[in-house]
């Protein structure tokens, strides 16, 4: 009786096999991440506009007195708090939840 093992070969065609379907399929995972980015940065971008916005329309202002978008975006970010005649309490506007490093990412899309 013969006993079927497998043979080098066949480890190394195996092997080689998955080499192959490894090297297409790291490009297309890059791709994902990528595009994940940055759409990522361009929700952070709408977000740091928009707040931005709400802030002008309330009476305040973080452009005025920056010209660098690096030190509007951190202003924005870092957020004051509103006193409305409307309401009570004090609002907070502002978005620190966008870490540093993400910030530099969305101003490339504001």
């Amino acid at each position: 009786m013969q006993s079927r093992a497998i043979s080098l070969i066949e480890i190394v065609v195996a092997i080689a096999i998955l080499g192959i379907i490894s090297a297409v399929g790291s490009p297309m995972i890059t791709n994902f991440t990528d595009s994940a980015t940055k759409g990522r940065s361009q929700s952070n971008a709408q977000r740091l506009a928009h707040t931005d916005s709400v802030v002008l329309i309330a009476g305040h202002d973080f452009v005025s007195s920056e010209a660098a978008i690096e030190g509007v975006v951190q202003r924005v970010v870092t957020g004051t708090t509103l006193i409305l005649s409307n309401l009570d309490e004090p609002v907070f506007v502002g978005i620190p939840t966008i870490p540093a490093a993400l910030q530099s990412e969305s101003i490339a899309f504001l």
